[in-house]
């Protein structure tokens, strides 16, 4: 795999000056108070001299869209699944005043060609070092060809370009231009210390999007950054969006001892068996406030064909430990993976009551580009998948084979009916015993 020296770096954030807008298309579905489009913030580190502006439609309203998008001269969408369809509405108006349209994320990196009929060009994979060179090739008149990491037409041909290098250090990769965005609609802000992933869950493409493999910023530099947020913008709530946060438990430690004198108040997903007592107290005196699980079921013949591993009993002593430190824990389950059925429903039940998470946060299988699952013919009204608070809602979902959809619908309602009912005793403990 190819690296990009900082020197390399640095030459590429260079470039002429063009007008751009980046637009965070957003999804109306999503709950989380998360927000901040990270994709977005780092490309705008890496538009040094280039007249950016930034809408983001997560937070803001549509009304200045049109106007914006006569003010520069190229548009940059980033989406999601959930998100695409909103993005490609945004690509058409932009594509009808004339401009030159590029989209990014994680839904057009595994399917381009869905991009193609409304926008110019798509960024594949890690955006910021195709983007900037992007920029700079159409600014200079030069040969689109050469740039890496980009999907466009030409004719009717499909090209796609040689493969961009991934950024060597991460460390090297400017903060991102935060007094672009609406930071006062921002109530959590979401950092990430490290990007990839070492797992291979069949419903999930992190491995496959970071080219499976995971680089760390130092923990000198989150301090900075998280400081410099703390400091500037009065930002005291936080999200660590790395794919498990602890890891490298050593990393995750020296982490919380640097982060524990800035008084902030943070939340991070994590594995189970990667964490130990001494880890767990550190994290709760650096703040971490809520620690989110991946436990997906509590039938071991689903988890081994969805390729996870979750040791039950090490969730439970994790869980136990910290509502031993005070941090609250979340369990995210899904339902609808490949040998779901009534049994498993069951079984994850009772796996769910013995664990006493403080909350659970129920999904859909979703077949998501990139995944190994793939979407089902028939699938139930979006009203009915609405209803549920994890993943589902804008995605095509996968019904298990062999189960019909009346069956399907049967067993998610149960579910969903028990993570309610849950999650309201859950928060009646919590009122009784603060």
């Amino acid at each position: 795999m190819t690296l990009l020296s900082a020197k390399m770096l640095k030459e590429l954030r260079l470039s002429k000056a063009m007008r751009i807008l980046l637009v965070n298309p957003g999804f109306r579905g999503y709950r989380g108070l998360d927000l901040f489009p990270l994709a977005l913030g780092y490309l705008t580190s890496f538009l040094e001299g280039h007249e950016v502006k930034i809408l983001d439609l997560q937070v803001e309203e549509e009304d200045k869209l049109i106007e914006l998008v006569k003010s520069v001269d190229l548009v940059g969408i980033t989406s999601t699944t959930p998100s695409f369809e909103s993005a490609r509405q945004i690509a058409q108006i932009a594509k009808r005043e004339g401009k030159i349209v590029v989209m990014g994320g994680t839904h057009v990196t595994f399917r381009p060609t869905d991009a193609l009929d409304v926008c110019d060009y798509v960024v594949l994979g890690e955006g910021e070092l195709t983007f900037s060179e992007l920029c700079k090739t159409l600014e200079e008149g030069g040969d689109i060809e050469k740039v890496r990491g980009i999907t466009f037409k030409s004719g009717d041909e499909v090209i796609r370009t040689e493969e961009m290098p991934l950024i060597e250090d991460l460390d090297s990769i400017p903060f991102p231009h935060y007094e672009l965005f609406p930071m006062e609609k921002y109530k959590i802000m979401s950092v990430t210390t490290s990007r990839g992933c070492i797992f291979n869950c069949i419903y999930c493409a992190a491995r496959k999007f970071w080219r499976e493999r995971v680089r760390f910023r130092s923990v000198k530099n989150v301090v900075e950054e998280l400081k410099m947020l703390v400091e500037r913008f009065g930002k005291r709530n936080f999200k660590f969006h790395d794919s498990t946060f602890t890891l490298d438990m050593q990393r995750a430690k020296k982490l919380c001892e640097a982060i524990k004198e800035l008084g902030i108040s943070w939340s991070c997903e994590t594995r189970a068996e990667l964490l130990d007592e001494s880890l767990i107290a550190i994290m709760a005196e650096a703040g971490c406030k809520l620690m989110c699980f991946g436990i997906d079921s509590g039938d071991e013949s689903v988890l081994e064909r969805a390729n996870r591993y979750v040791d039950f009993d090490a969730c439970a002593e994790s869980f136990r430990l910290c509502r031993k430190y005070g941090i609250r824990t979340r369990a995210y389950i899904i339902f609808g993976l490949p040998g779901e059925n009534e049994a498993s429903c069951k079984r994850t039940i009772e796996l769910i009551e013995r664990l006493k998470p403080d909350e659970v946060m129920l999904s859909l299988a979703c077949a998501y580009p990139g995944t190994e699952l793939r979407p089902s013919e028939v699938i139930p009204h979006e009203s009915w998948i609405a209803k549920f608070m994890g993943h589902g809602r804008g995605a095509p979902l996968h019904v298990p084979e062999g189960m019909d959809i009346k069956t399907y619908m049967r067993l998610a309602d149960h579910m969903w009916q028990w993570a309610r009912e849950y999650n309201k005793r859950s928060r009646s403990r919590r009122q009784l015993y603060p």
